[in-house]
């Protein structure tokens, strides 16, 4: 066994799930450029299935939130905005920053569907804290 197929099983093991699909996709990439370079002999990996992501579950306290919330002063004012709608409207990361102002009425976000990971427009209700978010 070479330390390649060690630290795949680490990862395996670890619990990483899905997240080391990233991970070893990024090495990939790394490695298939050192064999382009013949800076390697061959590639490492095995070539096999990514690991199936697990759903989570995991949602912020209450108090949790209180406290992101309050770190979230400490930013600038534009990423603090765009960390609050976040927050308030449960929206992807590239949802809200890559919002056009078409997309957005007075009471909601229609996000179109090609900016969707489910390809289907999204219609997001916006709350009273949500609404008033420079």
């Amino acid at each position: 066994m070479t330390h390649w197929d060690d630290l795949l099983s680490h990862w395996r093991k670890s619990g990483l799930g899905a997240g080391m699909n990233g991970a070893a996709r990024v090495m990939g990439h790394v490695l298939c450029w050192g064999v382009d370079c013949c800076l390697i002999d061959r590639y490492p990996f095995p070539t096999g299935r990514p690991i199936k992501a697990k759903p989570r579950d995991r949602v912020l306290e209450i108090d949790e939130v209180r406290t992101v919330w309050k770190w979230s002063d400490t930013l600038c004012d534009a990423r603090r905005d765009v960390f609050r709608m976040l927050i308030l409207t449960a929206c992807r990361r590239n949802e809200i920053t890559a919002l056009e102002w078409s997309e957005v009425g007075a009471d909601r976000l229609e996000i179109l569907g090609d900016r969707m990971k489910s390809v289907r427009p999204h219609v997001v209700p916006l709350s009273h804290a949500a609404r008033i978010v420079p």
